[in-house]
């Protein structure tokens, strides 16, 4: 198995809010058996190590797979930019024009402190913040966030689950190292 992960980004979380969804649904995976209760290194730093009900969020591993160090659930507080490696496409979501990652790239650490970080749209002018433009592969901008290292692919009902738990608008952000 190469090493992966798969990040769930809470996009509408304020940061005053974040540390308290954080804790409820890590308690409602640790509850579901999803992931266990305690904190170890199995996420590259702490993390919880997959749950004896890992299999409600993915399928198992294949079963000739060597299981990773890093399989475990890393729970992200604070505002983050999670993105996949190399250039995205950027989209305007309103006129499909492609804006280029260097027309918003300078807004990540003006959202990063807290401020909106918007910028217009060349084409159609829309004021966008981060988590407004189209993403391809998707970004995530966010305070909270759920990063499954190593996992087989996140079961879109789980994915659905969580981010009802949340109560917020999430996207998914994938990739292999």
């Amino acid at each position: 198995m190469q090493n992966g992960y798969q990040t769930v980004v809470d996009v509408e979380a304020t940061d005053a809010e974040a540390a308290d969804l954080a804790a409820a649904v890590t308690a409602w995976l640790v509850e579901r058996g999803v992931v266990v209760a305690g904190v170890t290194s199995c996420a590259g730093g702490p993390g919880h190590a997959p749950g004896p009900e890992r299999t409600l969020a993915a399928p198992p591993p294949d079963a000739d797979q060597a299981v990773p160090a890093w399989n475990g659930l890393q729970v992200v507080v604070g505002r983050a930019v999670h993105y996949t490696r190399g250039d995205p496409g950027v989209l305007c979501p309103h006129c499909g024009a492609d804006v280029g990652l260097e027309r918003v790239a300078d807004s990540f650490d003006e959202w990063l402190r807290g401020e909106p970080g918007t910028r217009p749209c060349p084409a159609c002018a829309r004021e966008l913040d981060p988590n407004g433009w189209r993403w391809v592969p998707q970004w995530g901008f966010g305070a909270v966030a759920f990063t499954f290292w190593n996992w087989p692919p996140l079961r879109p009902g789980f994915v659905a689950e969580l981010s009802a738990r949340l109560g917020h608008r999430t996207v998914v952000v994938a990739d292999e190292l």
